[in-house]
């Protein structure tokens, strides 16, 4: 998925805010962080890993890198291609005749294998391939902008990008704005992040989404946006966003500021998805009222949760407690990192599930490992029946478009039935949400506005993708 953030203009505390966007990002990209910065030496990187072990002995040194710089950009990287090894900095880089430039990328290009092959590139890393096209394009004369504009019709799938020269940040987004990019003022500077929270971390004011084919250029002089891309029909942005990955107090798409009366945090979704989810599968069980208690799986399933015992009337439980030191289970590298994670992140208040019926609500299921390790914990710790509850359809089929979710071969739903899935985990019920109730419960109008292809395999790319081969 990836966090990126910027800041133009900001050249007293640039750095702080740079670092403070970032970290609040980590939901994002959690394998490593680093920085690039423009100043009067040039464009230079700061490998900034230490942030995620010891973050506040290490700001200061990495504010002391950054300052004065008049750009700087920041990511946080969560691999969907190429090795999930630390790097020196997530950022990738390319040198051509008339200087040094980075790129920073949230998404994955679906037809970067082919674009190695037409232009002889090797390397295993989609967002190296998007670098070093612009920078073979910029070596034969263009302008750097030319080389840009030139080079991004070529990109089939899902990229924001951060492009940083020395005098200037490039925002760009797909046309099909699968991935989120917002834009921010503070103080006369302009700043970009992933998700609209980062920039209200650092007090910016939210001003608009960077638009889906949108190729903006930012300088210490202003902003203008220089192209925009072929859009096409409809909007495809990622449902498992609100879904999963976005912050629950980021805004929707970015679309709205705090004092319109409008906007919308992605906590409201997650609510009215529980809300549907309690509707469709309601609790069917011998036992009194009194004894069934709806348990968030956390972090993920918390206002999911919070959504079904509202909608069914039934009391909610903190039964479940995460490990506030663990990070995403989800994004781990094998099944024995996840048990180990499973088993460190969370732990069971007994006294709030012995002799109950607990319903747990999370928000998905992919292998269906984590899911029977936590029913598993439910029951040890005494529960009298133990129910699933999902807030999004089953998902059946891999994202080429920056998440990375299993193989088809190990997605749970593509092999068994819902039936089946509930004995694999050894649940007394299981149920999920309708694609229809998650797209409602998403507020999609009569215009295509979600990539739902994760759950119907229906890509909205495969057609582009075809063309380019």
């Amino acid at each position: 998925m990836c966090g990126l953030v910027g800041v133009v203009g900001d050249s007293q505390d640039g750095a702080g805010a740079a670092i403070d966007m970032l970290l609040s990002l980590l939901n994002r990209g959690p394998e490593s962080l680093g920085f690039v910065v423009s100043g009067r030496t040039g464009v230079s990187h700061v490998p900034a890993n230490d942030l995620l072990s010891n973050k506040d002995m290490e700001v200061s040194a990495v504010q002391q890198q950054l300052h004065g710089g008049s750009i700087i950009s920041g990511h946080g990287r969560y691999s969907t291609s190429g090795s999930k090894d630390l790097i020196p900095t997530p950022l990738v880089w390319g040198t051509a005749a008339s200087g040094r430039f980075a790129l920073a990328h949230n998404g994955t290009l679906e037809n970067w294998e082919e674009l190695n092959h037409r232009y002889g590139i090797s390397t295993i890393l989609d967002s190296q391939t998007a670098l070093e096209i612009i920078a073979h394009k910029w070596q034969s004369g263009l302008s750097f902008e030319q080389a840009l504009l030139e080079a991004l019709p070529e990109f089939v799938g899902a990229y924001s990008f951060l492009i940083q020269t020395r005098d200037a940040l490039y925002a760009v987004r797909d046309p099909r704005g699968f991935r989120p990019l917002c834009l921010g003022k503070r103080n006369g500077a302009w700043l970009f992040a992933s998700e609209t929270i980062a920039l209200e971390k650092v007090g910016a004011q939210i001003e608009r989404n960077i638009e889906r084919g949108e190729v903006l250029r930012c300088t210490t002089n202003g902003l203008e946006t220089i192209a925009t891309l072929p859009r096409g029909e409809g909007e495809h942005y990622c449902i498992f966003e609100h879904v999963y990955f976005s912050r629950p107090d980021s805004l929707v798409l970015g679309t709205a500021r705090r004092d319109d009366g409008l906007s919308k945090q992605v906590a409201n979704y997650r609510i009215a998805m529980g809300e549907r989810l309690a509707q469709e599968h309601p609790v069917i069980t011998a036992y009194p009222r009194d004894r069934i208690v709806i348990v968030p799986v956390p972090d993920s399933g918390n206002y999911a949760a919070e959504g079904f015992a509202r909608e069914s009337g039934l009391p909610l439980s903190r039964g479940l407690v995460r490990d506030i030191n663990i990070g995403r289970t989800f994004m781990q590298k094998c099944d024995h990192a996840r048990a180990i994670g499973v088993r460190r992140k969370l732990s069971v208040i007994t006294r709030l599930i012995t002799g109950m019926v607990v319903v747990l609500v999370d928000d998905s299921i992919m292998r269906g490992f984590t899911s029977h390790k936590i029913v598993h914990m439910v029951r040890a710790a005494g529960a009298a029946e133990v129910h699933m509850r999902i807030s999004c359809p089953p998902t059946r089929w891999p994202c080429r478009y920056g998440v990375d979710f299993p193989t088809r071969e190990e997605l749970v739903a593509a092999r068994l039935s819902v039936e089946e899935i509930r004995e694999s985990i050894n649940a007394d019920s299981l149920g999920y949400l309708s694609l229809e109730d998650l797209r409602a419960a998403c507020e999609e109008g009569p215009l295509p506005r979600y990539c739902t292809a994760c759950y119907t395999g229906e890509y909205p790319t495969s057609q582009e993708h075809l063309v380019q081969l």
